[in-house]
């Protein structure tokens, strides 16, 4: 998805520049500036698009983290009432 997100942004800046770089007259300029309007709306969407991915990694690092925690404390769990049978009688 981060793959994605950086063709958006690609594709809305290149749209931006050329739409800045080219010059219009009457009705044609209501065009160019909806170009331009449009090419900032890619960028922006490439932008939340890798925001969004990168919130869902760290979610998952964080899920990942606590599945191990919770393994940990399983085992150690385990292994303490593997000794409490084996009593040394008084």
């Amino acid at each position: 998805m981060k793959q994605i997100g950086k063709v958006f942004i690609a594709v809305g800046l290149g749209i931006l520049f050329l739409g800045g770089m080219l010059d219009a007259d009457g009705m044609y300029y209501v065009f160019l500036l909806i170009a331009i309007a449009l090419g900032a709306v890619i960028a922006l969407i490439g932008v939340v698009i890798i925001d969004v991915e990168k919130l869902r990694e760290e979610k998952r690092k964080a899920d990942f983290n606590m599945i191990r925690r919770n393994d940990k404390l399983d085992a150690d769990v385990e292994f303490l009432v593997e000794f409490e049978d084996k009593k040394i009688a008084p």
